[in-house]
């Protein structure tokens, strides 16, 4: 479990060497939404969150006790609003 948690916090596919915000940007296709709990204590919402600010991404952040789980405990509100996303309502 610690050697997944060590790969999965060192992983960035935005740090590639001569990777910037603008080549990230042009190369993404679609719309994206990303969604993180502020309340998950395994991993940060903060990269993530500043990945989709400087890629000007629709992001949604959950409040939940669940924590890490928050898409096990909240499948019905996050459900709702993901199909809102993808309808092209939010």
């Amino acid at each position: 479990f610690v050697l997944q948690a060590r790969a999965i916090l060192a992983y960035s596919f935005y740090a590639r060497p001569g990777s910037d915000s603008s080549v990230t940007r042009d190369r993404l296709r679609g719309r994206f939404l990303v969604i993180t709990s502020r309340d998950d204590r395994l991993v940060s919402a903060g990269p993530s969150l500043a990945f989709a600010r400087r890629m000007d991404l629709d992001t949604l952040v959950v409040r939940s006790p669940c924590g890490h789980g928050v898409f096990a405990c909240e499948a019905q509100t996050i459900g709702a609003l993901l199909d809102n996303f993808l309808r092209g309502d939010a």
